[in-house]
């Protein structure tokens, strides 16, 4: 799957609606695996497993569109939040 990627959904030199449904999961993906809140071998296992998925994952994840509305510190915060309330701390 996404072999025909180039660089987005399709073949498309323009993001397409597909990357625009997903975006919001891919770059939480990516930056709570970065960030040590999901499990640190999983964008290795990613970049492993499924390079066509990677290589279109980085692209959809630096792409203006995605990134204007991502704001990471935020999201890192709310997550290790949102895990010290569900384990008591």
């Amino acid at each position: 799957m996404l072999k025909d990627a180039n660089p987005f959904f399709g073949g498309s030199d323009k993001i397409t609606l597909a990357e625009v449904l997903t975006g919001p999961f891919v770059i939480r993906l990516l930056t709570l695996s970065k960030a040590g809140i999901y499990p640190s071998k999983l964008s290795s296992c990613i970049a492993e497993r499924g390079p066509n998925f990677w290589k279109w994952a980085e692209t959809v994840t630096a792409h203006p569109s995605v990134t204007s509305i991502f704001n990471e510190e935020k999201i890192i915060a709310s997550a290790k939040a949102r895990i010290a309330k569900a384990r008591g701390s």
